[in-house]
């Protein structure tokens, strides 16, 4: 059983003290794909319970770094939706990119996988239930460059895909 850690949208995913359901939904199939294939899964989404236990940003920072540190390989979900979110904590529409929630922790999170290197380069999985062009350029360039330790997968191919 290898550790996998997970990462995504949480903070922009949050209406009020609510998780976006669909978010969930998807993020839930991901976990499942995940330990159906013999992996324990290491995540903010399980460590937080769906922002139900929301931490302050410096140690959910701490909490992600102790979980990659645990990991042999990385799973990020970027979810895409062509409608507004609207995000109650900051009390303004959250950012996207050609419908792609915003998720500057994802990025960071993606950068600090990417740069590890020992014991050895750590494989990362970019999923999405949007199209691959509409991820940003540098995760483009990053699945082209790199495709032996950066790869996409569809979300609706996560099943036989994922492993």
């Amino acid at each position: 059983m290898s550790n996998v850690f997970l990462g995504g949208p949480i903070s922009n995913a949050m209406h009020g003290n609510i998780f976006d359901g669909k978010i969930k939904k998807y993020i839930s199939a991901i976990i499942k794909t995940l330990e159906s294939k013999g992996h324990n899964v290491l995540s903010a989404y399980i460590e937080e319970d769906f922002g139900n236990n929301q931490c302050d940003i410096k140690e959910m920072f701490n909490i992600d770094i102790s979980l990659i540190n645990e990991s042999e390989s990385a799973v990020f979900f970027l979810y895409y939706d062509e409608a507004f979110l609207y995000c109650e904590k900051t009390f303004r529409y959250c950012e996207k990119v050609d419908g792609l929630l915003r998720t500057d922790g994802s990025y960071i999170e993606i950068g600090i996988c990417y740069k590890r290197e020992k014991p050895k380069p750590m494989p990362i999985t970019i999923i999405s239930n949007g199209p691959r062009k509409k991820l940003p350029n540098m995760l483009q360039s990053m699945i082209k460059q790199h495709s032996n330790r950066v790869k996409f997968i569809p979300f609706d191919e996560i099943k036989t895909k994922l492993v």
